[in-house]
């Protein structure tokens, strides 16, 4: 067994608890670079320890992530076919909720493909996206209005009916710290669409030790997020999954600090991740998880035959959507 799993406990600093103690559960990246990976032995969040800095995390966020994690300056037209089917399935399913919002926000917008749609349902759209070269595409290639830069450095010009951080969250260095900022641009009666990947998903289908890299700073399950819902002073409206969740600002004022993590959680988190680690998780076997990504390839393909271009993907599915609205 690997000596780290053993430690007891080490000095580490929480950002969302305040504890200075934790379980140090990996050394390594996904790619088998130095990281350490820890759970915080209050509050039960696992956390890469240290937490970078600003300034390193502003450098790598505008200029490597997109190119780390997709391998490409601009998004490409498998990504359109993938991004615009899953977040037209999302807006079918909670329509009840996007349906009232007039102005919206989408803070790392990415690729563009929430605007795109919301846009063309009507709504006034305005994104967040600290990466230039995705901000570039979404601005000539959509006629998406994007701003380059950071929430910490965003000064919205008006207040937003429904804000959206997917796949956000997790990239941040203070978490409840900047939703509670966020809150703060909503209108009345407004409400946010938070969604973090989940920790004991990622367990179950990444290869072992697969799962941490830099980017990823925090690693939620329902139970951390829960808690930083808490500390961010947000109340729940409509779960949409462990990790995922339409939320408002409570009526509480000022912040919070997480409730203490019962000791079994935190234990079960340990050994969950060594089991991870023994590759003892997973459930599909290797030919089954080799067809699923050939069906997924020829899905795509299917979608992309024929059209050149993000924006004609983009026109097809807002026009499948609003079939599907009103049918």
């Amino acid at each position: 067994m690997n000596n780290d799993f053993d430690r007891p406990v080490i000095e580490s600093s929480c950002a969302l608890c305040g504890g200075s103690h934790a379980h140090l559960i990996e050394r390594k990246d996904r790619s088998g670079h130095p990281l350490d990976v820890v759970i915080c032995d209050h509050c039960g969040v696992v956390h890469n320890d240290p937490i970078p800095d600003a300034a390193e995390l502003s450098r790598f966020y505008s200029m490597e992530y997109r190119l780390q994690y997709k391998n490409t300056h601009r998004p490409k037209l498998r990504h359109a076919a993938r991004y615009f089917a899953s977040v037209s399935q999302h807006l079918l399913e909670h329509w009840h909720l996007y349906r009232a919002p007039g102005a919206v926000l989408d803070v790392g917008s990415g690729s563009g493909e929430f605007l795109y749609l919301m846009r063309e349902l009507g709504k006034s759209v305005h994104g967040i996206e600290p990466n230039e070269d995705y901000s570039v595409f979404c601005r000539q290639d959509l006629g998406l209005p994007i701003t380059t830069g950071e929430i910490d450095t965003f000064q919205p010009a008006a207040r937003f009916d429904h804000i959206r951080l997917s796949h956000v969250v997790e990239h941040l260095r203070d978490p409840a710290g900047c939703l509670r900022e966020v809150s703060k641009w909503l209108n009345p009666g407004g409400h946010l669409y938070i969604e973090v990947p989940d920790f004991h998903t990622y367990g179950r289908n990444k290869r072992p030790g697969g799962m941490f890299h830099f980017g990823h700073i925090y690693n939620f399950d329902a139970d951390s997020f829960d808690r930083l819902l808490g500390a961010a002073g947000l109340a729940v409206l409509h779960r949409s999954g462990p990790t995922s969740a339409f939320v408002t600002p409570s009526l509480r004022s000022g912040p919070v600090s997480p409730p203490a993590a019962p000791r079994e959680e935190i234990l079960g988190k340990i050994d969950f991740y060594r089991q991870h680690r023994h590759g003892l998780l997973r459930k599909n076997s290797l030919l089954r998880r080799l067809r699923h990504k050939i069906h997924k390839l020829v899905h795509e393909h299917r979608i992309i035959l024929g059209r050149s271009d993000y924006a004609g993907i983009g026109s097809q599915s807002a026009s499948l959507l609003k079939h599907r609205l009103t049918s």
